[in-house]
């Protein structure tokens, strides 16, 4: 069984022992010691790769961009003509965001998350958020129980949505590593407060190039089949730490790593422009239903009608009923809503 857990603590405590190195030649005075001790933290929070905690950290903000995105169309009820008239009741909610997504709200998290993947790729706005939330929904609705959807359709959705999001991955990671994972960010945090990001990046950079640590790394990359993936997580997060902290010119940094001045062994995805554009994929794994969290609560909500029977309508006498369609915001945004984009069929419509 991979430990990731043991490769990451070999490579943490390798860029320890390289930072408190380099931090020799620093003063001793408060402000710097402060400095050095937050860097060593950040680096101790880097996650192992697949951390579970991380992983739900990561798609938390993901999630949320795709509630608070949402598109604001009405619930509707189906039409029930030529015999009834079908209206919904007051106290429903008026639209599916509302009756999906009332409890999100935009955070610091996903504010970062967005305006990072933005900048990373323009097509990435509050538009592509909302229609990537429509089949990742839709999915989240027809594994908790049957709807007349066409699933090959949202599979088929699902790929190109993940493809689009690939070039700003990287970028999601940043805006995690900055503000959503208490690991990382709380250090971050403390060493943006006082000025010292840049310093501290600086000490990050000579740590890297430190022998030792180097000689561990390649070490690692050379123990297959674990070793490679558990050293290219650590390195990526390295470069994301870099752009974090405001070095300089991180592709640049990474050419330095590779050459054969310090001889840092770093596969092709996470080369230089590579491991910001999207070549990085294999710890990501794509978002489907099950990234959808508080809205299931509202998947076996009813929704309440009036029932008007037409007057003349065969075994119909005048009048109205009371009755709740089972699962109605469920089903109805996946089968006749605005949203239902991949309907596949009519149902037989089941009264409560």
């Amino acid at each position: 069984m991979t430990d990731y857990v043991t490769l990451d603590a070999e490579l943490t405590q390798s860029l320890t022992e390289a930072i408190l190195e380099g931090a020799n030649a620093l003063s001793s005075s408060s402000d710097s010691q402060a400095m050095v001790d937050d860097l060593i933290t950040l680096v101790d929070g880097i996650p192992y790769l697949r951390a579970p905690e991380w992983e739900t950290a990561h798609r938390n903000p993901l999630a949320n961009l795709m509630a608070i995105h949402s598109g604001t169309a009405p619930v509707v009820v189906p039409d029930g003509e030529p015999f009834w008239h079908i209206e919904m009741k007051s106290g429903n909610h008026g639209t599916y965001k509302e009756a999906f997504f009332r409890t999100y709200s935009a955070n610091e998290v996903s504010d970062r998350v967005f305006a990072l993947t933005h900048g990373a790729s323009e097509a990435i706005n509050e538009n592509w958020w909302g229609n990537y939330n429509v089949p990742i929904l839709t999915d989240a609705i027809a594994d908790t129980y049957e709807v007349y959807v066409d699933t090959g359709r949202i599979s088929s959705e699902l790929d190109r949505y993940n493809q689009e999001l690939q070039p700003a991955l990287s970028a999601t990671v940043q805006g995690v590593y900055e503000k959503g994972y208490p690991p990382t960010s709380g250090p971050f945090a403390a060493l943006q407060s006082r000025g010292e990001a840049p310093a501290a990046a600086l000490l990050l950079d000579e740590a890297i190039t430190n022998g030792q640590f180097t000689n561990n790394v390649n070490a690692l990359m050379n123990n297959l089949p674990d070793g490679p993936p558990a050293a290219t997580w650590f390195l990526f997060n390295l470069w994301i730490s870099l752009k974090a902290l405001g070095y300089g010119d991180v592709d640049a940094a990474i050419t330095r790593y590779q050459s054969d001045e310090v001889g840092l062994i770093i596969l092709p995805e996470i080369a230089p422009y590579n491991w910001w554009n999207g070549e990085y994929t294999s710890w990501y794994s794509q978002m489907s239903g099950s990234v959808v969290g508080a809205a299931r609560s509202n998947f076996n909500s009813s929704i309440h009608c009036d029932i008007y029977s037409n007057q003349g309508g065969v075994g119909s006498p005048p009048g109205v009923m009371w009755h709740d369609i089972r699962n109605g915001y469920g089903i109805t945004y996946c089968e006749i809503s605005a949203f239902s984009w991949y309907s596949n069929g009519d149902r037989r419509w089941e009264w409560e």
